[in-house]
């Protein structure tokens, strides 16, 4: 039972309400388990609540997962890194950029 329900009963009836009826409906939708259900459709990764008195009935997540890429780094000096806009890395490797030699050679 929605508020718009309690409204368009006192509506139909507004000269023989009967208040114990009344009371019993206004029982029901203070509980919580009259809320009214809504549907999320998440397109961030937020944190979602519902508006006071709704509870979400069927959730659906829309996040782009990206693109996983490699990255090897070969200039030290270089402190940090930041994976282009869409894209993630899945693995980083440090190579030496001076070439490796045997010992006694």
């Amino acid at each position: 039972m929605t508020k718009q329900d309690i409204i368009n009963h006192i509506l139909k009836t507004p000269s023989n309400t009967n208040p114990a009826v009344l009371s019993g409906i206004l029982d029901d939708f203070g509980s919580s388990d009259n809320k009214q259900e809504i549907e999320l459709s998440a397109t961030e990764n937020k944190v979602y609540t519902p508006a006071e008195g709704k509870v979400y009935n069927k959730v659906t997540v829309n996040v782009p997962v990206p693109e996983l890429i490699e990255l090897t780094i070969t200039d030290t000096s270089v402190t940090e890194y930041t994976a282009p806009e869409g894209k993630a890395y899945s693995k980083i490797t440090i190579a030496s950029a001076e070439p490796e030699v045997e010992p006694g050679q």
